[in-house]
């Protein structure tokens, strides 16, 4: 249940343009990888565009501290996004499709 609530989390920062929420789901392999400055414009930008979007029909899979989750958003040109790669660190479920 922690791990598709992070997902619903994760698209609701994304949807309300919280950079700074947004940017604390992102693993540490991912925020080593990813220059945070173009992360949280690409935030930013979607939180004006697309204020609805949210996940829906969220099914995930387990592996260890490895999970992959596939969710739909309610925007017709974003997702839907299968299997996507997500990882278990510090005790909570964080985004890394990097």
């Amino acid at each position: 249940a922690d791990f598709e609530a992070a997902v619903v989390a994760y698209v609701h920062v994304f949807a309300t343009g919280d950079t700074e929420g947004a940017w604390a789901t992102v693993s540490e392999r991912c925020q080593a990888v990813v220059p945070e400055r173009q992360y949280k414009a690409a935030v930013a930008s979607s939180g004006q565009r697309n204020p609805e979007m949210k996940a829906d029909n969220v099914t995930v899979e387990i592996d260890g501290d490895q999970g992959r989750a596939t969710y739909e958003t309610g925007v017709a040109t974003i997702g839907p996004y299968v299997q996507r790669p997500w990882r278990h660190e510090d005790g909570v479920w964080k985004w890394d499709d990097c």
